[in-house]
């Protein structure tokens, strides 16, 4: 994921509540073997100045998946996804041939 990878020792940048780059690299790197062709970042907020001690730091809770053509890899990710959208109370996705789905990890 090239947004993630970005950041810097003072500039952090993470997913949901992961906490850390290093920890939102293995939720990517996650999202990825479990079939995606494409983990985008999207609704990035930033949070501090350049005068904090913590510097400056971004982060969103909301990617797009894009979705693989393969059954088993589309059935892979969609479990994924399932398992992120029923531990925040959504039902998960029927696949119903999209190319992409929208999960919130927070």
């Amino acid at each position: 994921m090239q947004w993630l990878a970005g950041a810097t020792a003072t500039h952090d940048r993470s997913l949901g509540e992961s906490g850390s780059t290093e920890d939102a690299l293995a939720l990517a790197k996650e999202i990825y073997e479990a079939g995606a062709v494409k983990v985008l970042a999207v609704d990035i907020e930033v949070y501090g100045d350049d005068e904090d001690e913590e510097g400056l730091g971004q982060n969103t809770g909301r990617l797009v998946i894009e979705l693989p053509n393969a059954p088993a890899d589309r059935s892979r990710v969609f479990d994924w996804v399932a398992a992120v959208s029923e531990s925040h109370g959504f039902d998960p996705y029927e696949d119903i041939g999209q190319t992409h789905l929208f999960v919130m990890l927070d």
